[in-house]
């Protein structure tokens, strides 16, 4: 008791209050910065749709050009799609009885440019079929490539992310980097909405 008694009387050591004013004003910056980060998440999430992540990532097909231009001959189907003539092109493709893998890809892109999802699918759905029985892969990366966007615009999430992950996963896919992890995570919040 003795020791206590002669402790010199001393003013409050001001460490403490400096030590919790810090703590306070940290923990402000950090729930300021959640709130912030929370907000622009919501932001993004409210504006994502179907048709802004379709027409991020759409790039309309082009065929490639023959330079000596009188060496191979160009179907009907062909002309009319390289000159975007995409209602010609289902017209010429719906008179024809027999469709090459390329001209049945035409049809689906052409679909995709008039907007008829159900027939777009449909047709991409043969070409990798065709392709697969007779090993013809020309268009099948293609073609699974405009299925999943055509599934993204279709709001057919799961469809589009099955898609999306084997062409991620299979690093010799012609789109395996376009596929990107960005794109992954968008459909799944279409999925989420």
């Amino acid at each position: 008791m003795e020791a206590i008694r002669n402790f010199p009387d001393s003013e409050p050591i001001e460490e403490p209050r400096k030590t919790r004013q810090i703590i306070r004003y940290s923990i402000a910056v950090a729930a300021s910065l959640v709130l912030i980060i929370a907000c622009i998440t919501g932001y993004n999430f409210y504006k994502l749709s179907s048709n802004k992540v379709f027409a991020s990532n759409y790039h309309s097909y082009e065929l490639n050009t023959v330079r000596d231009g009188d060496s191979t001959q160009v179907s009907p189907v062909e002309k009319a799609y390289r000159e975007k003539d995409y209602k010609g092109t289902v017209e010429l493709i719906s008179q024809q009885r027999t469709l090459s893998v390329k001209e049945t890809f035409l049809a689906g892109m052409s679909y995709i440019e008039l907007g008829n999802n159900a027939k777009a699918i449909e047709e991409f759905k043969k070409v990798i079929a065709g392709s697969e029985d007779a090993q013809n892969n020309l268009f099948k990366d293609q073609a699974e490539y405009y299925l999943a966007l055509t599934y993204i615009r279709d709001k057919d999430y799961d469809f589009a992310l099955d898609m999306l992950r084997n062409i991620k996963e299979n690093h010799g896919h012609l789109y395996h980097k376009k596929v990107t992890g960005k794109l992954i995570r968008q459909v799944k919040l279409l999925k989420w909405r």
